[in-house]
């Protein structure tokens, strides 16, 4: 089992337009950064008006048997 621990900038619309993987083997990385290139979010409000984000999240990654 592996923990990447990632760093996601969000734009103001809910797209990622940077992802920062650190704490896992680098064979990891392309694909971290992959899926979560392909993810949409919720746009952070601040008074009521749409503002980019960042947020961190760890992917766990297991062999399966």
């Amino acid at each position: 089992e592996v923990i990447c621990r990632t760093r996601i900038f969000i734009d103001a619309e809910g797209r990622p337009t940077d992802v920062q993987v650190s704490s896992c083997p680098r064979v990891f990385h392309a694909s971290a950064r992959e899926a979560l290139f392909a993810w949409r979010f919720y746009p952070a409000r601040t008074a009521g008006r749409k503002v980019p984000a960042t947020f961190s999240l760890s992917i766990r990654y297991r062999l399966r048997e």
